[in-house]
């Protein structure tokens, strides 16, 4: 009997000793190997994500200035033709030519015209103005009749101080 029970206590404590250890082992191992995999996981993922972030930072970036650099060439190049369309627009209109009734300053034209330092072919009225057709104004010259100031006329003529021809 106390064979048997030395025999079964000796088995039994190195069985529990063996499971023990087993187990021990097991668990240390399955710790280690979750340890391991989720610092791994962990570096993983912080390495993405960092990736990621720096890559996005990049494309928000360089999206960013190309934005801004399109947006400064657009609104630069909107500017400068809107300065030289209005340029050329004050020009069209200041150097204004025309063979008709025309309206302005230092225009020329074969027609009626009014305004100032005009020269016509036909009727006009204004200063400083000469005409082959009828003219009313100051300094005017014209071959037909002429009513104004210092005129002179090849036909009648009513002025203060002018000539008849």
């Amino acid at each position: 009997m106390y064979w048997l029970v030395l025999v079964n206590l000796v088995v039994v404590d190195v069985l529990v000793l063996v499971n023990v250890v087993v187990v021990d082992v097991l668990v240390l191992v399955n710790v280690v190997v979750v340890d391991v995999l989720v610092l791994v996981d962990l570096v993983v993922v912080d390495v993405l994500v960092l990736v990621d972030l720096v890559v996005v930072d990049v494309l928000v970036l360089v999206d960013l200035v190309v934005v801004h650099v399109l947006v400064l060439v657009d609104l630069v190049v909107v500017d400068v033709l809107v300065l030289v369309d209005l340029v050329v627009v004050h020009v069209l209109v200041l150097v204004e030519f025309s063979g008709g009734g025309c309206t302005g300053i230092g225009e020329f034209s074969g027609g009626g015209c009014t305004g100032i330092g005009e020269c016509s072919g036909g009727g006009c009225t204004g200063i400083g103005e000469c005409s082959g057709g009828g003219c009313t104004g100051i300094g005017g010259f014209s071959d037909d009749g002429c009513t104004g100031v210092g005129g002179f006329s090849g036909g009648a003529c009513s002025d203060g101080g002018g000539g008849r021809g």
